[in-house]
């Protein structure tokens, strides 16, 4: 039989069928009847599959002459803005869609425009939650870095893209990729372009890609990695400083100082860095660059920045189990704080330290330490004109005197807990169990 026959007795047998048996017309198995088949792999929304009007011809066979270039990238741009005024009246579909064509159409404009575009545009998807159009963005990138670029490109599930040997293209691959949030593939490019620039000695380059760099590691959580990139950033900044001829600008009086331009990136660096060793619990390392860190703050003379810090070192010497450190640090810590008013910063340091003596065996016989550093903290909520703060220190105060069996002492605390309870309309009848449990209180005819 031939193919034609064949054909007619399949198209007869679908007529007879629907004849016969109307009612199930409507059934899946039926569709082949009358629905073309699925294609399982549809063109990307950014492929250009008919006539544009901002296009002076379809399909493109020539290069758009400069005039058509300049007319299409005004109408891009104004395609932009149009989509932006979309998306803020809260029509994200449609403003997506706008953005779709201007990608479509941004690419006769060469790669060097159509990827700032695509990052542009995966960045907003990603921000608004817009995974398929970020997936489609990032399907667009890869298939420019692979060299891609028909309408179904296929791409490797498991193999590394191919790097392109033009550092421009492996800078606007790279950025793109940050922008939609694909740091792999960032990575994959940056740290190739970081080599070209090493090999160039290109010193602007290199720390503007060690900064990528680094952000990018941080963001994978791969802190060893982050780490070696902001060390390298901070040795190259501390050199361009070493190197440069700054003048000091003094600081009016009553002005509190601040970074100056110079260090700014310095500083940064150095915080990055403190944030890594912490985040991976290199304790000794995050102390080390702690110290570094306070020793800028200070020769710059910010004193606002120093007490917080001290404190964060101070613990980190508690998590290192240089409890001796530990215990000095916290203590300076409170009397910097305290001496420029920033008592919250000197509580949390006393009660940091109130915690320690409490938790660490060397202090359980030596219940006056912690007796003095509760006093410490009155005097610091007096000063803070915090009631609540006194209260539940005065509270501390008397379970010590209770776990010394120092019953008198204890009664004191709790009863001054109580008047400030009473004062503060707050927890008084907790209080007054407190001082019930205690039992009556001497007098003459009952003291031993």
């Amino acid at each position: 039989m031939s193919a034609g026959a064949i054909a007619l007795v399949l198209a007869s047998a679908g007529e007879v069928a629907r004849a016969q048996l109307p009612f199930l017309d409507n059934l899946p198995i039926f569709d082949i009847f009358s629905r073309p088949a699925k294609d399982e792999f549809p063109p990307s929304p950014l492929e250009l599959l008919e006539a544009d009007p901002l296009l002076p011809e379809f399909p493109m066979k020539r290069e758009l002459s400069p005039t058509e270039r300049d007319r299409l990238r005004l109408a891009l741009d104004e395609l932009n803005l149009q989509a932006a005024a979309t998306l803020r009246a809260g029509k994200t579909l449609e403003a997506f869609a706008l953005w779709n064509r201007e990608l479509r159409l941004r690419r006769f404009l060469g790669l060097f425009e159509e990827l700032p575009a695509l990052g542009r545009v995966g960045e907003l998807a990603w921000r608004e939650g817009a995974v398929e159009e970020t997936r489609v963005v990032t399907d667009r990138i890869k298939a420019i870095q692979a060299g891609q670029t028909g309408p179904k490109p296929v791409l490797p599930d498991e193999q590394p893209l191919p790097i392109p040997e033009d550092p421009a293209l492996l800078e606007a691959l790279g950025l793109a990729y940050y922008q939609v949030r694909a740091p792999k593939l960032a990575l994959a490019v940056l740290e190739p372009r970081l080599l070209m620039a090493r090999t160039a000695d290109d010193p602007t380059g290199i720390e503007k890609y060690l900064v990528a760099i680094g952000q990018l590691r941080a963001s994978l959580f791969e802190d060893a990695a982050a780490v070696d990139a902001y060390r390298e950033l901070l040795a190259i900044e501390r050199a361009k400083i070493a190197a440069g001829r700054w003048v000091a600008v003094p600081v009016p009086p009553g002005t509190e100082p601040t970074i100056p331009l110079h260090r700014q990136a310095e500083v940064r660096y150095a915080r990055e860095l403190v944030m890594l060793l912490n985040r991976s619990r290199q304790w000794d390392e995050a102390i080390a660059a702690q110290r570094d860190l306070l020793g800028v703050y200070q020769e710059l003379g910010i004193m606002r920045l120093i007490p917080p810090l001290m404190s964060e070192l101070a613990a980190n010497f508690d998590r290192a189990d240089r409890v001796e450190e530990a215990v000095l640090q916290y203590r300076e810590t409170a009397a910097a704080a305290r001496s420029i008013k920033q008592l919250g910063i000197a509580r949390e340091a006393l009660d940091r330290l109130a915690t320690l003596y409490r938790s660490r065996p060397a202090f359980a016989d030596k219940p006056d330490l912690l007796a003095s550093l509760y006093i410490s903290l009155l005097e610091l909520a007096r000063e803070a004109a915090d009631g609540y703060g006194m209260m539940d220190t005065y509270e501390k105060l008397g379970d010590l005197f209770v776990s010394l069996n120092q019953r008198d002492r204890a009664r004191i605390a709790y009863e001054q807990a109580a008047i400030l309870a009473k004062q503060l309309q707050h927890r008084e009848s907790y209080f007054a169990r407190k001082l019930q449990d205690l039992g009556p209180a001497p007098t003459p005819f009952n003291q031993p």
